[in-house]
């Protein structure tokens, strides 16, 4: 009687395992047709970013340039001026702030006359 409990046991466990790998593979298989859908929307995505800058051809060249004088260089030609400094947005260096402080005193007493 032992041998056909224990052959029992090795048929229930058999089967409990069947059920668990292919509760797995369903699941990965899932995953993988997600993963693949994502692909496919990333990469329609891209190449429709690629047709919208296609387009704009010489205008985003002259926008997204990147020449000698980098950032500030695009900059003045969109703003016809020079970059802002340190000391026009908030003062200098390390996170000092008095630039900004005086500048908006300054401006403040400028409102008061």
């Amino acid at each position: 009687m032992a041998k056909t409990d224990t052959s029992h046991k090795i048929e229930e466990f058999a089967e409990d395992l069947g059920k668990l790998l292919g509760t797995a593979r369903a699941k990965a298989e899932g995953w993988l047709g997600q993963r693949a859908s994502i692909v496919k929307q990333l990469t329609q995505l891209r190449d429709e970013a690629n047709t919208l800058l296609r387009d704009l051809g010489h205008e985003a060249e002259g926008v997204f340039a990147v020449d000698g004088g980098g950032i500030e260089g695009t900059w003045s030609r969109q703003r016809g001026r020079s970059a802002p400094t340190a000391e026009d947005v908030g003062g200098g260096s390390g996170g000092d702030f008095s630039g900004t402080e005086k500048r908006w005193a300054k401006q403040k007493a400028g409102e008061k006359k």
